[in-house]
C-alpha cells in the first residue's frame, strides 16, 4: 500500500502523520519513521471514527481495487489525498466539488507535491458536500437500487 513512501515523505516534511492498521511492514516502518509519525495499530470502529473526525485528510499512497476507506473519509467530511489509480478514482469526486487531490505516479516527489497542493486548497473543501457525495455509496441506496432491479425481474419470472 506504499505506506513506506508516506513515512519517508512525512519524515522529511515534518508534518504529523497517523497510520492506522498494521501489516507485515509495521515494525520496519516504525523503526524508519520520525517522531512526527504515529502508529496507531489496529483500532476499533469507534476509534477509527475519532481518527477521521480529527484528521485533516485521508492519505492513500497505494492503489486499491475499491476505496471504501476513501468513502469512509468522505462520509466524515474529510478530503482524500491519493494515488490517482484504482477504485479511488471511482469513489472520490475529481471535479467540482473536488473530494481531494490525486497524483499521477507512485513517486515520493509526487506524493509530497500532492500534500502541498492539498494544503494550498484545504480551505476550499466543504465537509457537507463530501458527506453528501459519500451518501451515494450508502447501504440504504444500494438496497433501494437493487430492489428496483430485482423486484421487477422477480415479478416477471
Amino acid at each position: 500500500k506504499r505506506v513506506g513512501s508516506a513515512v519517508r515523505v512525512f519524515k522529511r516534511n515534518g508534518r504529523k502523520l497517523r497510520i492506522v492498521g498494521d501489516g507485515p511492514e509495521y515494525k520496519a516502518l516504525k523503526r524508519e519513521s520520525a517522531r512526527n509519525v504515529e502508529f496507531c495499530g489496529r483500532v476499533s470502529d469507534d476509534e477509527l471514527s475519532e481518527v477521521y473526525a480529527r484528521c485533516r485528510a485521508l492519505l492513500m499512497p497505494g492503489e486499491e481495487d475499491f476505496g471504501m476507506t476513501a468513502v469512509e473519509a468522505l462520509a466524515s467530511g474529510k478530503p482524500v489525498i491519493a494515488l490517482g489509480r484504482g477504485g479511488v478514482v471511482e469513489s472520490v469526486p475529481a471535479s467540482n466539488p473536488a473530494g481531494g487531490v490525486f497524483y499521477e505516479a507512485p513517486e515520493e516527489e509526487q506524493l509530497a507535491g500532492a500534500i502541498e497542493g492539498f494544503e494550498r486548497m484545504e480551505a476550499e473543501f466543504q465537509p457537507h458536500e463530501l458527506q453528501a457525495y459519500a451518501s451515494r455509496f450508502s447501504e440504504e441506496r444500494f438496497l433501494r437500487e437493487m430492489r428496483a432491479v430485482i423486484e421487477p425481474a422477480r415479478a416477471a419470472g
